[in-house]
């Protein structure tokens, strides 16, 4: 059977490969001097054909810093381990989807994910039901162990058959165990919705792009600019609904917007922005900053690369989930009929004496206003020159 699968890698392997380029291959590792017991596992397997067996496994477990470790399931990597948490009544064990565990045939890069509504295609969080009385800990719906795990469910060229599919199994430790509750760092980054300062005007915009699920959308964005803060709603579907915004920064000509960034709780899921230069017919995502080109005579700002909202933070540099994907994306200025984009752009000039001093901003600041002598002028999209009148 193994030589038939080896075969088989061999043939797709310079696909496969390519598509490990974007992920953190980076091993779990328990700390230092953690207490382990010796575990045994009844699973019940699937393999490449749909064909089922069972098996024993020799497992590792143990508990440290408020976190569970458990070594040997992956049968051809038996030294790797998955690291979950468990919950306050310590009777639901939760391992995050996406853990590296090695190599497959010691060549491509092998995870560690379960899978949802029967779809291997689907995946999700990898969870052990503890009963608090025998320690025995089952799951029922089984762990894949994936060369690729990215979920994207919107398109067959994303559903890898697991290489290793366990439909159920059973972990009964070989003595007293418990696992440890609490003692995680606490994640510093923020998750509070982005706020718009009071008196920031929000100009309108409409928003134009290619949704890889739904083909062309338009529709209404709004872009509002606080010295070199800015700040963008109507960037998504998520965002129209909920009022969201992201916010940036303004450098020379480009507008940024920085990856990993909160964007509001939406259906249950906490959302968050990324920046991805996914391009259709790719099988990677690589995150990144989010940035758009000002085009002065079009006042137009051209995204640079796509726009991902996730339905959950990126793991390792890697999402597992997404609501909306965006490519081709322009911000377009909406002006009223007879004014130019031109003027449009020059209503945000801002004009500076030499010594720094701010001499005129707002709706009504053209170069015009500029006072006498030597003015510094800076343009909505960052130019910044003389001019003497």
């Amino acid at each position: 059977m193994k030589k038939i699968l080896f075969t088989l890698i061999l043939m797709l392997c310079p696909a496969l490969l390519s598509a490990q380029q974007a992920y953190t291959t980076t091993l779990v590792t328990p700390p230092a001097g953690m207490k382990t017991i010796d575990a045994m596992a009844s699973i019940e397997t699937v393999d490449f054909y749909g064909h089922t067996g069972q098996e024993m496994l020799n497992l590792v477990i143990g508990s440290a810093g408020g976190a569970v470790y458990i070594q040997g399931l992956v049968s051809d990597e038996p030294d790797a381990w998955i690291k979950g948490t468990a919950n306050a009544t310590k009777d639901v064990i939760t391992f995050a989807h996406g853990q590296y565990v090695g190599l497959f045939f010691g060549m491509l890069d092998l995870y560690a994910c379960a899978y949802r509504d029967g779809d291997t295609a689907k995946r999700c969080d990898f969870v052990l039901e503890r009963d608090t009385k025998s320690g025995v800990m089952r799951n029922r719906k089984g762990i894949n162990f994936c060369t690729y795990y990215y979920d994207d469910y919107s398109t067959s060229a994303n559903k890898y058959t697991p290489e290793q599919r366990y439909s159920s199994i059973v972990i009964t430790p070989l003595g007293d165990w418990e696992p440890e509750v609490g003692g995680e760092e606490v994640d510093p980054t923020p998750t509070g919705p982005v706020v718009v300062p009071d008196g920031v005007q929000l100009l309108d915009y409409t928003l134009s792009a290619t949704n890889i699920r739904t083909g062309h959308i338009t529709h209404p964005a709004k872009l509002g600019f606080d010295g070199d803060d800015v700040y963008l709603g109507g960037f998504s579907n998520v965002a129209l609904q909920t009022g969201a915004y992201i916010k940036g920064y303004r450098q020379g000509s480009r507008i940024i917007f920085p990856q990993d960034q909160f964007i509001t709780n939406y259906s249950g899921h906490e959302m968050w922005l990324y920046g991805t230069s996914y391009r259709l017919g790719d099988r990677d995502l690589y995150l990144e900053n989010l940035s758009f080109e000002y085009e002065a005579m079009t006042n137009t700002y051209r995204g640079e690369i796509g726009l991902l909202v996730a339905d959950g933070r990126a793991v390792d540099g890697n999402v597992m989930n997404f609501s909306e994907l965006l490519q081709d994306i322009t911000l377009i200025g909406v002006t009223p009929d007879g004014v130019s984009p031109i003027a449009t752009a020059a209503a945000t000039t801002e004009v500076y004496s030499l010594d720094g001093r701010r001499a005129a901003t707002g709706a009504a600041t053209t170069p015009a206003t500029a006072h006498r002598g030597i003015s510094i002028i800076r343009t909505a999209d960052g130019t910044v020159r003389k001019v003497v009148r």
